[in-house]
């Protein structure tokens, strides 16, 4: 303990009672305690990111293969997010582990940059082939623009069981909606 003295602070050792006490305190809340995880998939390194800062706020670490991030879904939750960037082939993944734990996989599907939506759609066959878990397509601009409904008339379809979702990647609320649409599916599928 410290104490204020004419020199300055002194401490003090603990005496027996004030630490049988102190570990009988109640423990202060510092943090969500409960967590659900979704796997966050991109064909490149930036949108991934840029994803994350939208939906949580800040990435709570960066490293070259991997990015995290949490959104506090109020007192004792949290929204664990990982993302991967996938910019090679996929086939060099390993999510066996990641996937068993996730609620589910968004992918970002940044369907204006053709070779961006083609890496894009070859993880989605790779992830249907390889997982058996859900995954929503999240459709997006690198200028902010929807879908044209023209181009894409008949909807875009990226595999049996993918959902497609148009996203602004900046806008919190639009990738909140296209998170809950992973949700409702995983609910989906718990009800089977």
């Amino acid at each position: 303990m410290a104490e204020a003295s004419e020199t300055g602070v002194s401490v003090r050792a603990l005496r027996r009672q004030e630490v049988g006490a102190a570990s009988r305190r109640a423990v202060e809340y510092s943090g969500p305690l409960r967590l659900a995880e979704v796997l966050a998939l991109s064909p490149d390194a930036p949108s991934v990111e840029h994803f994350i800062r939208s939906l949580c706020g800040k990435v709570d670490l960066a490293a070259p293969e991997l990015l995290l991030g949490r959104m506090e879904l109020g007192r004792e939750r949290a929204l664990q997010v990982y993302g991967l960037p996938v910019q090679n082939s996929p086939d060099a993944l390993v999510l066996d582990l990641l996937i068993a734990r996730v609620v589910g996989t968004v992918l970002l599907y940044p369907w204006d940059v053709p070779f961006l939506r083609e890496r894009a759609e070859a993880v989605a066959d790779w992830y249907g082939e390889n997982y058996d878990a859900p995954l929503v397509a999240l459709a997006f601009s690198s200028r902010g623009n929807p879908l044209p409904s023209e181009a894409y008339a008949e909807g875009v379809s990226l595999g049996p069981g993918v959902r497609v979702v148009g996203v602004d990647l900046d806008q919190p609320a639009s990738l909140k909606r296209a998170l809950s649409v992973l949700i409702d599916m995983a609910l989906e599928r718990v009800a089977r």
